[in-house]
């Protein structure tokens, strides 16, 4: 994957990510502890190709789902804009990366995943 895909796909789950915490500290329905988010995304599509369809964020693992009234739960708001502060370095850096030894002279996911491993 290049890193113009990456990037758009980054952007898309930045923006998913901001959907999610604005639900999240705005709801008054549930405490959630202890959660995850499970990420997929369509990498076969072009780049044009790619949008909000192909790339999806779900919350799992709600085995410690407390239907009450919202209290905070720092915990997974915290998670969540820990998420979107590492997207948009990893996307930063990538795009300031020299092309890499590839044919096509693109980055492949592998940048990404690096870039956001440095920013955590």
């Amino acid at each position: 994957m290049d890193n113009e895909k990456s990037m758009k796909i980054a952007d898309i789950i930045v923006r998913k990510l901001r959907k999610i915490e604005r639900w999240f500290n705005n709801q008054q329905v549930a405490s959630i502890y202890s959660a995850s988010l499970l990420f997929s995304a369509d990498t076969a599509k072009s780049l044009d190709d790619i949008n909000d369809e192909n790339v999806k964020i779900k919350i799992v693992d709600l085995a410690h789902f407390v239907p009450m009234k919202h209290i905070g739960c720092e915990g997974f708001s915290k998670g969540v804009t820990n998420l979107i502060r590492l997207f948009r370095q990893a996307k930063e850096k990538v795009k300031t990366m020299s092309p890499c030894c590839s044919s096509t002279g693109s980055h492949d996911s592998k940048a990404m995943a690096a870039a956001m491993m440095e920013s955590a």
